[in-house]
């Protein structure tokens, strides 16, 4: 009977939801019926997408505007985003998402943003266990989430020789690669290329929501007409909605993971570039970085020297490729020197009309507080952490109407003084139907893995979740 009443909300959940998406739908469809009869111009023939075209921005004062909205219904099998006592739930998704650019010749300004709010109505609350209670180490969050990303970049190029680059960024995220996926996913057009999230997959034992804060100021001067030096400053702050501290009362067992530190990461580089083909060239990059925790015994400052080569062709290959050395140490001396080979990749990669394929990937150096003693909550070591990342992505336009996708997400973090390994894994894949004009049938499904390895607690098992959205995509 318990089975068949649960059977009987959800259906009752859906059906709510299914209704509220169906309002959204008959608004969207005459909000573009109004845009039509304005002299839009419109396309014909079967199977083909009518209306404004998706690919041209709407202009206004100057400005291009590049709007889209997603509303639909949600299903998660881990509400709570726990590793016990996992509950599903049905919710409602709502993704907009916009990117406007001012191109004056000399200035270009381009500002970003996106949300994606999934809501579950119901008496969920956020989680609280035992292991919680115990170790003070997340393990679960509230049900609602909103992730999402908004920021500004600035081009000012006052002669042909000298160009200033200037970016605001501000990222929200659960865990290391969120939940965006499809047709309200991926990088805001707008948003920094070299975005890198400056944390370490998370430690403890569920995902936390971080929100990332990034400003970076760059002058690049040509010296010939195949040679130009860059000098970049930035910092990059990391800052979570729950750090639960690990000297905190109360505490009676180590916790060998804790939850991570909130931190600012200043960094300042010089590359010398080399225009080794028309469309190709080489650099070398020697840089600084100073990390700043919440616990200042876990400061760390280090150095790199990384090589590599790239591309700025847009149309069949764009980005780099790099390789080199890094070495960050503890400024208290808490650990010794860490060193580490320096790679990491930023392209993307157009094959064909049809068909991108984008992907990041990076490994940094940093440190955290892995353990507290057994008595008295005071710091028993400080660790060095290596981790890395990397997020792979493919778009393929099957059609005029048909559109697929396939993303996937690893990280993982390694201990100069602890055996634990961390790991987070990621895979989805949705598709979308341009059924009339500029709306589409959006449907995706993504799977979220925490793995940790040799630490306490570990037994309760793996965080886990899977997410499945089917909505409706509207693009001016």
């Amino acid at each position: 009977m318990r089975h068949l009443y649960s059977l009987r909300q959800n259906t009752f959940r859906l059906g709510r939801y299914g209704a509220i998406c169906l309002i959204l739908l008959l608004g969207l469809r005459w909000a573009v019926a109004q845009a039509d009869e304005s002299g839009q111009n419109a396309s014909s023939g079967p199977g083909v997408a009518t209306g404004p075209n998706p690919d041209q921005g709407l202009p206004i004062e100057g400005w291009m505007v590049y709007p889209s909205f997603t509303a639909g219904g949600v299903f998660t099998s881990n509400v709570l985003n726990s590793v016990s006592n996992k509950r599903s739930a049905l919710g409602i998704d709502l993704s907009p998402k916009f990117d406007a650019t001012l191109d004056n010749g000399i200035h270009r300004t381009s500002v970003y943003g996106a949300i994606d709010a999934q809501i579950y109505p119901g008496s969920f609350g956020s989680g609280s266990s035992y292991v919680s209670q115990l170790t003070g180490a997340a393990t679960s969050t509230s049900a609602n989430s909103i992730q999402g990303r908004a920021g500004v970049a600035e081009v000012y190029a006052p002669f042909e020789d000298l160009t200033l680059n200037a970016i605001l960024d501000y990222t929200r995220l659960l865990g290391v690669f969120g939940s965006g996926f499809g047709a309200g996913a991926g990088a805001v057009a707008g948003a920094p290329s070299f975005y890198v999230a400056n944390a370490t997959v998370p430690t403890g034992l569920a995902p936390q929501y971080s929100n990332q804060l990034t400003g970076q100021l760059s002058v690049q001067k040509n010296i010939t007409d195949r040679t130009f030096v860059t000098l970049t400053g930035g910092a990059q702050g990391l800052f979570y909605d729950t750090s639960s501290s690990p000297a905190a009362a109360g505490l009676f067992f180590a916790q060998p993971l804790s939850t991570q530190q909130n931190g600012v990461n200043y960094t300042a580089s010089a590359r010398v570039s080399y225009w080794a083909a028309p469309t190709i060239y080489v650099f070398a990059e020697p840089g600084l970085s100073f990390r700043r925790y919440q616990y200042s015994q876990s400061n760390t400052g280090g150095y790199s020297a990384v090589g590599g080569v790239g591309s700025d062709q847009i149309g069949f290959f764009r980005g780099e490729i790099y390789g080199g050395y890094q070495s960050q140490s503890s400024a208290y001396g808490q650990f010794g020197a860490i060193s580490s080979p320096a790679f990491g990749a930023r392209l993307l990669y157009y094959p064909t009309p049809y068909l991108t394929i984008s992907g990041t990937a990076a490994e940094t150096l940093g440190s955290t507080l892995p353990s507290v003693s057994a008595a008295g909550g005071n710091f028993s070591t400080v660790s060095g952490a290596k981790s890395f990342q990397a997020t792979l992505q493919a778009s393929y336009a099957i059609s005029p109407v048909w559109q697929a996708w396939a993303q996937g997400g690893y990280g993982r973090t390694t201990y100069t003084n602890s055996s634990a390994v961390s790991t987070a894994w990621t895979v989805g894949a949705g598709v979308s139907y341009t059924f009339w004009r500029n709306l589409a049938l959006t449907f995706s499904d993504q799977f979220n893995l925490i793995s940790n390895a040799n630490v306490v607690w570990s037994g309760l098992g793996n965080y886990s979740q899977n997410i499945v959205m089917a909505g409706v995509t509207y693009r001016y």
